[in-house]
């Protein structure tokens, strides 16, 4: 494999523990959720495929403008 010199191995490697770092701690905070606000935030933006609000809506057989208050409850 060929190492591409426009590439800044250090931004890379600080970029990646910083989002590592953040993803563990907004995971530590979800636990202060309702278990069904800490499942629409995992499904929207936290598992390795999140889906759209849109989707999500559909999901759950509501509006789309529904998400939002679903996750607030």
């Amino acid at each position: 494999m060929a190492i591409d010199p426009n590439i800044d191995i250090e931004d890379e490697v600080f970029s990646k523990l910083e989002s590592d770092i953040a993803k563990t701690i907004l995971r530590k905070a979800l636990i202060w959720l309702k278990p069904q606000q800490q499942e629409h935030i995992q499904t929207l933006y936290l598992s390795e495929k999140p889906i759209s609000q849109a989707e999500y809506a559909e999901r759950l057989g509501i509006e789309e403008s529904g998400v939002d208050i679903e996750v607030e409850i």
